[in-house]
């Protein structure tokens, strides 16, 4: 049996088509799993960067200090400048100085936190009082934030949110502090 030249030729095009046809598709696999990988690494480099942000804005005392101790005065003067009433703030309390561990055996840092209660606000107000509290207090910075919504029994409708704000700094060597 004798295949004419034109089946030849036929059959050698198909099988062009054929390998062309897969190869595409695989090209095209392989740009998708690209393009995957390129998104994971973009969202890896602004997980990095927002790390090293985080780890540049922690605050620390210059010399053997302890933070100022009128938090109080500070959070009422910060709810003033933003056009609150100092009623807001129902709670103010020291929930922690204890030291941090120290790898190095370098000067031994103390962490200070404290807890703040606002009632009654909403969460504009909210924003607003932490922006100004992070302008004005750059050594205190807030760890942690808890809202709860105030419900029916506040006037209208605004929560109460505790604000854990906390300073780091160098205790001091002469064993003065607690």
């Amino acid at each position: 049996m004798k295949l004419s030249p034109r089946i030849l030729v036929l059959l050698l095009l198909a099988a062009s088509v054929l390998a062309i046809t897969i190869a595409s598709q695989h090209m095209r696999s392989e740009r998708a799993k690209a393009r995957r990988a390129e998104t994971r690494l973009l969202a890896t480099a602004c997980d990095a960067q927002r790390v090293l942000d985080l780890r540049a804005r922690h605050q620390r005392v210059a010399g053997a200090q302890r933070p100022e101790q009128d938090v109080s005065t500070s959070v009422r003067a910060t709810l003033a400048s933003i056009g609150l009433p100092s009623r807001c703030l129902t709670s103010l309390a020291q929930d922690a100085d204890a030291p941090l561990p120290d790898a190095l055996g370098a000067q031994a840092f103390r962490r200070q936190d404290i807890s703040v209660t606002l009632d009654a606000i909403t969460t504009m107000q909210l924003g607003a009082f932490l922006e100004a509290w992070l302008a004005d207090q750059p050594l205190w910075t807030p760890t942690s934030i808890m809202i709860t919504h105030a419900g029916r029994r506040s006037s209208g409708d605004g929560y109460s949110v505790r604000i854990t704000i906390t300073a780091i700094y160098i205790s001091d060597t002469t064993g003065s502090l607690p």
